[in-house]
């Protein structure tokens, strides 16, 4: 959530290891709702999901 507004719910996250000791979530382009997000908070990181996208955990405000 970004304040009190969903911006992300999807069902079709794939966990994406860039750090051995923590994964972080790629989530479908589908499920998130951009005009919630700035650009920056969104990259394109795997090149065989290109509707995928690695989403900062700091442009969120809570996650679930």
């Amino acid at each position: 959530m970004v304040g009190d507004e969903w911006v992300i719910d999807s069902t079709e996250v794939i966990y994406y290891w860039e750090h051995p000791y923590y994964p972080q979530y790629l989530v479908p382009l589908a499920d998130i709702r951009a005009d919630g997000l700035s650009n920056e908070a969104l990259t394109a990181v795997d090149a065989t999901r290109p509707d995928y996208r690695l989403v900062s955990w700091q442009a969120m405000d809570r996650w679930f």
